[in-house]
């Protein structure tokens, strides 16, 4: 039996645990960790921007045709596009085993075929991939300062805190939201344009000509030579304004000055960003995709609080959401219902073996088998995730089963028999050496399958029944190698305690033994009887369990709100500001609400910003200092912020699963060719789903509504005017 080779050579078998102790140690230090496992499917954007042109034109000159051609590539799991005011956005997400490098190269193959059939003033596509949380940020900071305008806080976090911040270890880059770039800004009076026959066109060419810098080679002398720059580059507000954009027959020139003024401001002012009603600059991290999140916020907290010394006076930051808070005390607690399954199991062995000797062998074997299997999770590829810890602590009731069977069979050799340890070991682990390899396979046979499921659930619980496999074969092994080895070096004879603890839960097992031998001698008199009262029992399990709310994840109070803010098409950024002015109103009167911190000109859906929507990220209270839960504060807010008739506010809960932050719970998908049957249909759905009191927040993300001018060019009066 190869039991005997370990129980004569304990220090190898020692040293077997040993190793896997350290294999499992140093694995859990590589290990990435994150609240669930990463079960985000590969996902490919592609942006595209067409200037001036409204969704309808973008719908057909744009995205259809990106659609049938990226159409063709395999492994498409679904594809959905949004087509809005100068941009399409199409995204792809493929089956979950496709390698995402592969599908990207595969749509950028697709869209370079038919970059010839796209407008001429359409942007090049900008082809991305998502993947691990889907690129939304775990932490978000807010940058403000009263004395600081947006522009010089987004200045200032673009060209000091982003390169610094993506320095740090395992984060993936930086996102600046309401970022607000510094610009030359053109005001045209179209009147004074007019009066000189000029136009916008001739304003645009002139600048272009006349704002560049070009390459003007070298002088060369005798004995020395120079490079030669021309300084072509307008760069302030006054050589703008000196910019030629005509000259005349008899030498007249008519200046940008004549027609306007340029000035400095931003880019564009289509977003805004504010922390607790102040303006500011978020900055959003984003991880690498195998990253420790918990790791990754810990050292860029650190790294922002040594960068905020550095700060000009005035200048402060704040920690505006914060996902790994939650992450954190998730994993904490099972952490700590891991430790207490291990104390809880030691104590029942010992309240029933009555040894410390017999004791000492399952509290060994039961940390090497949990620490072992961190390496068996290494190897596969998982994470230190509430699922993964989950199963560690159910594996601590699986693992121990084994060696109480070795160490049980042993001690009774001992008592009853008065064999010698050494002997009583050989004996009694060849007795059961192959119940438990039984044991073993029939534990492996429930749960392996399990990792073998396909889909967004099977990938999900993969990791939890491989890990909870990985247990209990280590737990085998060191049952049939460690245990005995132990048993018969530190067992000893007449070594049970016996005390009136010990004499107290003897006297009640006999009392409990007692009454169940009554109790079932008296039910094989009333076998039917018996039936009757388990199949009664199974039917009201079924009744109850049809009773119960079923849910894929039930809801967490995760300290943190998401409220999404979608005005009528056609308002502008400021109409949008009014509203989420409302909003931050309403948070601040409530006393659950720690912080808010609002984007103005945001799509959660995709499709790039939009000046209609908005979002504001809310943290709770801690779960302490606050009397209501997270959901009851939900519908507070819902009630409240129900009553803007000026905009759509729907308050959610964050989804814990990765990429599922702003989704519903449940989604209807409505198509057809023609627009309008699609917008009549979605609003009559839409219609029925606000009539069943049981749904909230019933909305939709189509909309062809947007009001625009509509320009008739009368061609021969054009013609005629060249």
């Amino acid at each position: 039996m190869f039991t005997n080779f370990f129980i004569r050579r304990p220090v190898f078998a020692s040293v077997c645990s040993l190793l896997i102790i350290l294999i499992g140690a140093v694995s859990f230090t590589r290990l990435p960790v994150r609240e669930y496992p990463d079960i985000e499917p590969p996902i490919v954007s592609v942006s595209t921007v067409y200037p001036g042109a409204n969704p309808q034109i973008v719908e057909t000159e744009v995205t259809e045709i990106l659609e049938d051609e990226i159409n063709g590539v395999d492994g498409i799991e679904t594809m959905t596009s949004t087509s809005s005011q100068g941009s399409s956005q199409i995204t792809i997400e493929f089956q979950l085993d496709r390698d995402l490098d592969v599908a990207a190269q595969d749509v950028r193959g697709r869209v370079n075929r038919v970059l010839g059939e796209l407008p001429d003033s359409v942007d090049s596509p900008v082809i991305q991939k998502q993947s691990g949380g889907g690129g939304s940020a775990i932490i978000w900071f807010a940058l403000y300062g009263e004395n600081f305008s947006t522009l010089e806080l987004s200045d200032y976090a673009d060209r000091t805190l982003v390169d610094q911040l993506e320095s740090v270890g395992g984060v993936s880059r930086i996102l600046i939201g309401g970022e607000r770039r510094y610009a030359m800004r053109l005001w045209i009076d179209p009147e004074q344009l007019a009066a000189r026959n000029l136009t916008v066109l001739e304003v645009e060419q002139a600048l272009r000509s006349q704002n560049i810098s070009i390459p003007s080679g070298i002088v060369e002398g005798r004995l020395n030579e120079f490079s030669v720059r021309t300084l072509g580059r307008l760069e302030s507000p006054e050589a703008y304004n000196q910019l030629v954009l005509r000259t005349s027959e008899d030498g007249a020139q008519i200046r940008l000055q004549d027609v306007g003024y340029a000035e400095i401001g931003a880019e564009n002012y289509r977003s805004f960003v504010r922390f607790k009603g102040e303006s500011a600059v978020g900055l959003g991290v984003i991880k690498l995709s195998d990253a420790n999140t918990l790791a990754v916020a810990d050292a860029v907290k650190t790294r922002m609080e040594e960068l905020s010394a550095e700060f000009p006076a005035g200048m402060q930051y704040a920690i505006a959401s914060d996902d790994s808070l939650f992450v954190d005390v998730a994993i904490s607690r099972v952490w700590q219902s891991l430790l207490f399954a291990v104390a809880l199991v030691v104590l029942v062995i010992f309240l029933f073996l009555r040894d410390w000797r017999a004791t000492l062998i399952p509290g060994v074997t039961i940390p090497v088998a949990l620490i072992g299997a961190f390496g068996a999770m290494y190897l596969l590829g998982f994470s230190v995730n509430t699922l993964t810890l989950f199963a560690l602590t159910l594996a601590t009731g699986l693992v121990v089963d084994d060696t109480i069977v070795v160490l049980e069979n042993i001690d009774r050799h001992i008592e009853e028999d008065a064999m010698a340890p050494y002997k009583a070991a050989k004996l009694g682990v060849a007795e059961v050496v192959f119940a438990v390899i039984a044991t073993t396979l029939v534990l492996i046979a429930v749960f392996l399958p399990v990792g073998f499921a396909s889909g967004t659930t099977g990938r999900l619980f993969t990791e939890f029944a491989l890990t909870l496999a990985g247990a209990v074969v280590l737990s085998s092994f060191v049952a049939l190698t460690l245990a005995p080895a132990l048993s018969a070096r530190i067992l000893k004879p007449d070594s049970k305690m016996n005390n009136w603890l010990f004499g107290g839960f003897d006297r009640f097992l006999t009392w409990l033994r007692q009454g169940y031998l009554a109790v079932l001698r008296r039910g094989m008199k009333l076998r039917w009887l018996v039936v009757g009262i388990f199949a009664g029992l199974m039917v009201v399990t079924y009744g109850t369990y049809q009773l119960l709310p079923q849910a894929f994840l039930p809801t967490e109070d995760r300290g943190s709100i998401f409220t999404i803010v979608r005005g009528p098409e056609g308002v502008s950024i400021n109409y949008i500001d009014q509203v989420m002015q409302q909003v931050e109103q309403t948070y601040s009167e409530i006393p659950e609400i720690e912080s808010y911190f609002t984007i103005g000109g945001f799509s959660p859906g995709g499709g790039g910003g939009s000046v209609n929507q908005g979002i504001a990220f809310v943290n709770l209270r801690p779960w302490g200092a606050r009397d209501r839960s997270q959901q009851a504060i939900v519908d507070e807010v819902r009630q409240r912020l129900g009553g803007i008739p000026e905009a759509i506010v729907i308050p959610i809960n964050p989804s814990g699963l990765p990429g599922g932050g702003f989704s519903q719970p449940v989604q209807f998908v409505v198509q057809n060719s023609d627009l309008e049957t699609l917008a009549d249909s979605s609003n009559q759905l839409l219609a029925q789903a606000r009539q069943i009191p049981s749904l909230v927040n019933a909305d939709s993300d189509f909309q062809l509504n947007k009001p625009e001018l509509t320009v008739t060019i009368d061609r021969p009066a054009a013609a005629d005017l060249g």
